[in-house]
């Protein structure tokens, strides 16, 4: 999920200087950023997780 995450930050300045984004689509990227980034921070352990070190 990271990495996807930086993609799309890493498109959105460019998407919205192209002016290739209406401002209610701004929003609605800005609104997926925030929450991809919530739940990438959320510990492994809050979905059952646990690291696996062989």
């Amino acid at each position: 999920m990271e990495p996807l995450r930086r993609l799309m930050e890493r498109q959105a300045p460019r998407r919205i200087g192209q002016g290739g984004l209406s401002a209610e689509r701004i929003e609605k990227f800005g609104v997926t950023l925030m929450t991809l980034e919530e739940n990438t921070t959320e510990p492994p352990e809050h979905f059952g997780l646990t690291e696996n070190r062989t």
